[in-house]
């Protein structure tokens, strides 16, 4: 899992040993990154060419892959 949505889980009271009892590593972190791609869109879509540098800067963030 991306350190920066591991960060982020914790904060919120998820901790790895939650996702490993409950067998849902995988699927925890793929629902993040479809929270972050979702973002990106949104400010890719509305920010003209600062979106796309925003948009960059979230995908790196997070290591969120387009």
């Amino acid at each position: 899992m991306n350190e920066r949505i591991r960060e982020l889980a914790e904060q919120a009271g998820l901790y790895d040993f939650v996702f490993e009892a409950m067998g849902i590593g995988e699927e925890f972190e793929k629902f993040a990154e479809l929270i972050v791609q979702e973002c990106i869109h949104t400010v890719e879509s509305h920010g003209g060419m600062g979106g796309a540098v925003a948009g960059d800067k979230i995908r790196k963030q997070f290591g969120v892959k387009s």
